[in-house]
């Protein structure tokens, strides 16, 4: 028998190939590599990080000894510290920058000031800068947006996990389709994009829990790992955002059904 939480290898692979690509995608160097059309549209990976992230959270914490505690202590510990320590550093940045401003007449834009401004701060400290129609999510260290909608995203997987879990993954289905067909004009297009793609992530990992047991024959999972590659790649370089929630949630739930399948072999189990 295959332990539920057996690491998945493949998924820690794409998660490689996905961070080097949303890293070249924000050189913009003239004739360099960042100009391939793949990599013009790796910002796509982005999305493809948080179906990842719903359904590892989903792989790793949906079970019965699920505690809210352990699980906001683990995920602080892993976001929290860098986070602030960058939060503080931009800051720090902009306050000499208002210094240098005002006594030497330096930069052109006044600091503390639009994106940046003092209202926004606030927000930053808690991590809503990504949810607030009033606030700019890529303001003082706009990497940091995508931290504000998962830190956001955790919290609520974690008070779903009080619900049984039929209802817990009816109202994650209710999610994702009231995001995918823009129920929720109140929040922001990052964590609505946010919500589809981490809800998608969870709803795999139930079909994932489902058909893993299913002894699927090698040929077959190779042949569907190459058709979900061929659909993510053909996803990316043609920059067909509307359709990645639909290829990266495929990508994910082969590769993982494949590495359970991997471990189960390796084993001499089934499942």
């Amino acid at each position: 028998m295959v332990s539920r939480n057996s690491h998945l290898g493949a998924l820690d692979s794409f998660r490689g190939i996905a961070a080097l690509s949303v890293v070249v995608f924000h050189l913009s160097i003239v004739g360099a590599i960042s100009e391939w059309e793949f990599f013009r549209h790796s910002g796509l990976f982005v999305p493809f990080f948080f179906v990842l992230s719903g359904f590892v959270i989903a792989y790793v914490y949906d079970k019965a000894s699920f505690s809210m505690k352990n699980f906001m202590i683990a995920r602080s510990f892993r976001i929290l510290p860098l986070y602030y320590v960058l939060l503080f550093a931009f800051l720090i940045l902009e306050c000499l920058k208002y210094v240098l401003y005002h006594k030497l007449g330096i930069f052109n834009n006044t600091p503390f000031s639009d994106k940046n401004g003092i209202e926004q701060i606030l927000p930053n400290i808690l991590l809503l800068q990504s949810w607030l129609s009033w606030t700019y999510p890529l303001s003082f260290n706009a990497p940091a947006w995508s931290l504000s909608v998962e830190w956001y995203l955790y919290i609520l997987f974690g008070l779903a996990m009080f619900a049984p879990r039929l209802m817990r993954y009816s109202i994650v289905l209710l999610c994702v389709v009231g995001a995918y067909l823009h129920w929720f004009g109140f929040l922001t297009n990052e964590s609505i994009s946010g919500i589809l793609h981490f809800g998608s992530g969870m709803l795999i990992y139930l079909m994932f829990s489902l058909c893993k047991n299913k002894n699927l024959a090698p040929l077959t999972l190779t042949l569907l790992e190459l058709c979900a590659l061929v659909v993510g790649i053909w996803v990316v370089y043609s920059g067909a955002g509307k359709y990645a929630v639909l290829a990266f949630s495929a990508l994910i739930l082969v590769f993982a059904l494949s590495s359970h399948a991997n471990i189960a072999t390796s084993k001499g189990g089934g499942g």
